[in-house]
């Protein structure tokens, strides 16, 4: 992994300045040495939940009078069609009151991930990749209709990278 050095929770001073010196050390000084009040306020704040963003459970469909609340879990992909944005899940699409950039922002980018302009993938439900033509490739959900999404050329790579592959 390449590591330099391990430190245990609660960080103490001490220890993450003798793992800075042996970074020095080894690359050299080349760079000049972060403060180290700036770096432990970094790693509290990442270690810190309440400042990690959150990400709905459920989205809202709306039928009329009506709003019907959709787990995001059950949500296969979202995808736009005829000016409306759907919420496909294994029992049916519902219309949702958001644009696909929209949810890509709003939604958890380590469950979805666009795969089109007018796609979004719920990468739990991936069951299989294929290459397709003119540098694109095909996605098969592991749905009962074994729904197939096409994914645009210039979204292969991020998709790839995302997957690992």
């Amino acid at each position: 992994m390449n590591s330099i050095d391990y430190l245990l929770k609660p960080i103490e001073a001490a220890q993450l300045d003798r793992a800075l010196d042996k970074i020095e050390r080894i690359r050299g000084g080349a760079e000049p040495r972060p403060e180290l009040a700036d770096l432990l306020a970094r790693v509290a704040a990442l270690a810190d939940p309440a400042k990690q963003p959150q990400y709905p459970d459920r989205i809202a469909s709306r039928v009329g009078e009506r709003i019907e609340f959709i787990e995001l879990s059950r949500v296969t992909h979202f995808f736009a069609s005829d000016k409306l944005i759907y919420a496909s899940t294994p029992a049916k699409n519902y219309v949702v009151d958001h644009t696909i950039q929209g949810l890509e922002q709003k939604l958890d980018p380590r469950k979805f991930i666009r795969i089109h302009r007018a796609t979004l993938l719920n990468l739990d439900y991936l069951h299989e990749l294929h290459a397709w033509f003119a540098g694109r490739m095909l996605v098969r959900l592991k749905d009962e209709k074994r729904t197939e999404l096409s994914v645009s050329r210039d979204r292969v790579r991020t998709l790839k990278e995302r997957l690992g592959i």
